[in-house]
């Protein structure tokens, strides 16, 4: 099972709508959000997560998806 984290902080960026599209599209996924992941830095600058303890970034929650997506596929 692959563990997806995201900070409640980096919602300005849609990611609610990507946590919905990871839970109806990707199996044997477990998603937590949690309310700092100490990644201020990457937090104010676009959407990102942590999927299985790496940071992973993108410039849209579209790209984000399709990076998890290959993480959690490997």
């Amino acid at each position: 099972m692959s563990d997806i984290k995201f900070c409640e902080n980096n919602f300005e960026f849609d990611i609610d709508s990507l946590i919905e599209k990871i839970e109806d599209e990707l199996e044997d996924v477990k998603v937590d959000v949690e309310s700092c992941l100490d990644q201020c830095g990457l937090c104010s600058e676009g959407p990102f997560a942590i999927v299985n303890g790496e940071v992973v970034k993108a410039e849209t929650v579209e790209e984000l998806f399709e990076i998890i997506k290959d993480r959690v596929g490997e």
